[in-house]
């Protein structure tokens, strides 16, 4: 979770097996927060909502070289932008994801 300006670099690593009640299993970003993921593998997430990373209120996600795969959410498998977010993807993939709801 990514809040008030504040910024989160995520590199190298794999993130497995998370899940999420509500929203975001991969993350959360909202008051013109900031959330850098690079070289990193994310496989078998879910949510009741939004699978991949929520975005509000200003914010930023910056994704390089990130694989994610096998994301299921409620309404959203991949990402959400709303309130002016943005979403900068380089080199990077979304495949084997689904939406349950």
């Amino acid at each position: 979770f990514v809040e008030d300006s504040a910024t989160v670099n995520i590199t190298g690593s794999f993130i497995a097996s998370v899940s999420a009640e509500t929203t975001g299993a991969v993350g959360y970003v909202s008051g013109s927060g900031t959330l850098r993921i690079t070289d990193t593998r994310i496989n078998h997430v879910s949510s009741a909502n939004v699978a991949g990373v929520y975005l509000t209120d200003n914010s930023f996600c910056e994704l390089t070289r990130v694989r994610l795969q096998n994301a299921t959410g409620g309404t959203i498998a991949g990402f959400a932008l709303y309130g002016e977010s943005h979403l900068l993807a380089r080199d990077s993939s979304f495949s084997h994801s689904k939406i349950s709801g």
